[in-house]
């Protein structure tokens, strides 16, 4: 006999999907109260370490600040530029607290 397993019982190609980490308490981004004051920058990179979709590379970030009715910090966007479409730029604006949400 041989050790050579048949054709219909050989090994075929296995795609393995690792499991989403969960996030642990620290790991949360300050809310817009807290971060107000942070330049774009920082809030920008701080962003990209918690985008897991590859849809944020296609984009330039910007950040815009949206004070409430009697001008005290209230929300924080993130507006997403496409990179690719230069003659009517196409863009997203997403809650900086919601870009996990959906993507």
């Amino acid at each position: 006999m041989s050790s050579q397993p048949s054709a219909s019982t050989q090994e075929s190609d296995v795609i393995v999907f690792e499991p989403k980490k969960k996030k642990r308490k620290g790991d949360e981004p300050l809310p817009d109260s807290k971060a107000w004051y942070l330049p774009n920058e920082q809030l920008i990179a701080e962003g990209r370490e918690h985008w897991k979709a590859d849809c944020y590379n296609h984009h330039d970030v910007s950040v815009k600040r949206t004070t409430n009715n009697q001008g005290q910090p209230g929300r924080i966007d993130f507006v997403f530029t496409c990179k690719f479409e230069t003659e009517k730029p196409h863009y997203h604006i997403r809650p900086r607290e919601k870009t996990s949400h959906g993507t």
